[in-house]
């Protein structure tokens, strides 16, 4: 699976071969170029340039390197086999993180319900800079197409609630001749199929969720419950069930060839939200736009949210991998992805895995230097420093049970900060001082989380300005700081030995930033 971004895939072919690019969903995939490399070096493309490189922020998880950087589009380093084949590509999570409301006071409209279509606001709002933002707009009812064109194609679920105010249930309509009514029914559906196809189309009914339980409906309701052969069909039933949540769907039951349009209509309970991407800029009142989940209407909306991260909106500076979550910071916002699912940030998800968003209230917090995942995230911003925390026992952090709370006021230069055993470091605002994080000792701050400066003995030593900092594990503990006038500031520390000693280096050359 390829994400939008550059690959170098490498294999060893044994005779001639071909390549095959496959997609499954109803939106452009564009390859932009292809060609068949040499052996050597393995160079890719990649968004940063070389005054990005002190602003990127990563953390892996196995073959995935996630990498954010204020300004510019996040980015996964994807390493695949043994390592000879690897991808830079852009970290694009298809379901948020959306604001909670509308950002402006436009109503907007899709000309179409899936595919590669425009979006369109009926005052001035788009600019170039929401190219690649996510939008989702709610549309009450729910109505949509499919194009069904293999076996087991199917729809989505279409949810019936309500009671039924009719005393028979209209007949199925077949292949031809006009749609019934519903009387007026809180419970009527109408499926309607056209196009150019072959095979058979069943009508299922699930009383067990949106995904699961289907069955057909039996011929007491839908006399055959499906459409055969080709050519167009159109058929309007009342379901039963009164004050039961049921599901509908259409299933190509047995498929020969062709495309099957399917619409269905329910103008009951209920409505879709639909969401997609915007990939180009026309005018500030009409973008080019990709659908990712269909919409259920075309007309204007002013229920709708707009995606966090673009860059009309800004992107993530910092990155952390934490309790199960992959965490951002944007502005003075933290955003944990669903547990356990890096890429999907579903607001809809229900319980404690759901998405974490929060707003770091108090203090300047407009820059989130650094995400430290010790035995609590550790926010480094440029006033203070904050744990995100559950209850007092450290539990897992969810959506119910978390908060950021500040432990110190040193405030952190923009400079990553490293991962000393269960403690952390990072160079303190001024870039002259070293601070060390992690639970205190002392009475006050035992259970807790405390700063402690590291060059407090020393304050002199460092005041050319630290510019980057590396830990050295062996032969025993040394934190190198690179200081702005070529020395550098290394500090052998061994907490269990009670051993704290700074010194300084210098080279006839220069010192390359760790």
């Amino acid at each position: 699976r390829l994400g939008t971004g550059h690959h170098n895939l490498a294999f060893t072919p044994l005779s001639d071969f071909y390549i095959t690019l496959q997609s499954d969903v109803l939106v452009d995939r564009i390859i932009a170029s292809m060609a068949i490399g040499d052996t050597g070096t393995v160079e890719i493309t990649a968004p940063w340039s070389a005054n990005d490189l002190d602003n990127i922020r990563f953390d892996q998880s196995a073959d995935v390197v996630y990498a954010d950087c204020a300004g510019v589009h996040p980015a996964k380093i994807e390493r695949r086999g043994t390592g000879r084949s690897w991808s830079v590509v852009e970290y694009e999570p298809d379901n948020g993180p959306f604001f909670s409301s509308p950002t402006t006071a436009a109503k907007l409209s899709v000309s179409h319900f899936y595919g590669n279509t425009t979006m369109n606001s009926d005052v001035p709002f788009f600019n170039s800079g929401h190219v690649g933002a996510l939008v989702r707009v709610f549309h009450e009812k729910q109505s949509c197409q499919w194009k069904l064109g293999a076996l087991d194609a199917k729809t989505d679920a279409v949810a019936v609630t309500g009671i039924s105010d009719t005393g028979t249930t209209p007949p199925l309509n077949g292949d031809t001749g006009t749609t019934p009514s519903g009387g007026g029914s809180e419970r009527a559906i109408t499926i309607k199929g056209s196009g150019t196809w072959s095979g058979q189309i069943s009508v299922e009914k699930s009383v067990d969720g949106a995904d699961i339980g289907f069955r057909q409906v039996s011929s007491s309701v839908l006399d055959t419950g499906h459409a055969n052969d080709t050519g167009t069909f159109a058929f309007e039933f009342v379901d039963k069930d009164d004050n039961i949540k049921v599901w509908y769907r259409a299933r190509i039951q047995r498929y020969t060839s062709g495309v099957a349009v399917i619409s269905i209509t329910y103008k009951g309970g209920g409505g879709i939200t639909g969401h997609g991407r915007i990939t180009g800029y026309n005018s500030n009142t009409d973008v080019n736009f990709e659908v990712l989940s269909r919409f259920s209407d075309t007309g204007t909306s002013d229920n709708w949210q707009e995606g966090y991260w673009s860059d009309a909106r800004g992107f993530p500076s910092a990155v952390a991998l934490h309790s199960g979550r992959l965490f951002h910071a944007n502005g003075g916002t933290l955003f944990g992805s669903v547990s356990d699912d890096y890429e999907n940030f579903d607001d809809t998800t229900i319980g404690d895995a759901a998405p974490i968003i929060r707003t770091l209230g108090s203090g300047p917090v407009d820059n989130i230097y650094f995400l430290l995942s010790l035995i609590r995230l550790v926010i480094g911003t440029t006033g203070a420093e904050l744990t995100l925390r559950s209850s007092s026992l450290d539990e897992p952090v969810t959506p119910s049970n978390s908060a950021a709370r500040s432990f110190a006021t040193n405030g952190s230069a923009n400079i990553r900060a490293l991962k000393l055993d269960s403690r952390g470091i990072h160079v303190q605002r001024s870039r002259q001082r070293i601070s060390m994080v992690g639970f205190g000792q002392s009475s006050q701050t035992l259970g807790d989380y405390e700063g402690t400066e590291l060059t407090l003995l020393v304050p002199d030593l460092l005041k050319a300005g630290v510019v980057s900092i590396a830990v050295q594990r062996m032969p025993d503990t040394r934190l190198h700081c690179v200081l702005a006038d070529g020395t550098v500031g290394i500090l052998t520390y061994e907490p269990n030995e009670e051993v704290i000693c700074w010194q300084t280096w210098t080279t006839q050359g220069s010192v390359e930033k760790a």
